[in-house]
């Protein structure tokens, strides 16, 4: 498992996505060190994680139990802390409360779902949350990551019948989201492409993987819970293909030698209303320094 510390040599899922998806952004976060606004989201995402990492260690706890550890996560998450939306407002104290509803709501159903026997429930092999690391072959990196679950089998809560023994040759890792329901929704497609079970799956060996997203969807007061559960696989030509982008991200950023040498530039894509489409906190500062001209009159 992991150390404490991270370093130059450490490198996440998280910080390569970046860079793949624009290494303007990459820069902003990674090498100028400029933080992204805190938003509400941070809070919702912990909060069920942790809420859930309890119920799928001990589902039968008491429901009313389980919301008051919630409650108590969600108030750790906020307390003394502001939050802003995607535009860099301010969230107001009625805006946070309609956010904690809402994530009260989101597990309620999760839970509510798995008990009826509508989502598959998946049994922990080992304690949540694991730390856990692995030298990339021919580079100076060392990939990291925290992964939410090992599955060691999926079931049907309600009936007990079994859907998926984890013991059959794949390394069976798993990951709880949150997401949209319409907006860049979790789809089969969308996991195939992810780059995080390649990611974990090379840290754990190098060895096939079955990769299970357990995705609750951010649906509206009215309407009923959407939980999908999305397998995905990944073998050795998905690691092959992922030391090659480690590879060509130690030549082009430069990230062992403090960044030095890096070569960074934006990458947008045109969108509705603002310039770049991409979910970005860094789009007015990056239009400044990179695109806006100032008039000479």
């Amino acid at each position: 498992m992991g150390s404490s510390g991270w370093n130059l040599k450490h490198i996440s899922y998280s910080a390569l996505s970046t860079w793949l998806t624009c290494r303007e952004k990459f820069r902003q976060k990674y090498v100028l060190r400029n933080k992204e606004p805190p938003g509400i989201y941070f809070p919702q995402g912990n909060t069920i994680h942790s809420a859930l990492y309890d119920f799928h260690q001990t589902p039968d706890i008491e429901e009313q139990l389980l919301y008051d550890m919630a409650q108590d996560y969600w108030a750790n998450e906020i307390e003394g802390k502001e939050f802003y939306d995607f535009k860099g407002n301010r969230q107001t104290a009625e805006q946070i409360e309609e956010a904690r509803i809402d994530t009260m709501r989101w597990l309620g159903g999760y839970v509510s779902s798995v008990k009826a026997g509508d989502t598959p429930f998946i049994t922990f092999a080992t304690p949540p949350e694991q730390d856990v690391e692995r030298n990339v072959d021919g580079s100076g990196f060392t990939l990291r990551g925290y992964i939410d679950f090992f599955p060691k089998d999926v079931s049907v809560m309600n009936t007990g019948e079994s859907l998926m023994d984890c013991k059959d040759g794949y390394m069976h890792i798993g990951d709880f989201k949150t997401g949209s329901k319409k907006f860049n929704a979790w789809n089969q497609t969308k996991a195939d492409i992810d780059l995080q079970p390649t990611v974990y799956g090379y840290i754990m060996g190098k060895k096939p993987v079955a990769f299970h997203y357990m995705v609750i969807e951010k649906t509206a007061t009215h309407e009923k819970p959407s939980i999908k559960h999305i397998i995905t696989y990944r073998d050795e030509k998905d690691y092959e293909m992922l030391e090659r982008i480690i590879h060509e991200f130690e030549r082009s950023a430069d990230r062992l030698n403090q960044y030095a040498d890096g070569k960074f530039f934006p990458e947008p894509v045109m969108g509705f209303g603002r310039f770049c489409s991409k979910l970005c906190s860094f789009k007015d500062v990056c239009w400044e320094t990179n695109f806006s001209k100032q008039s000479e009159a």
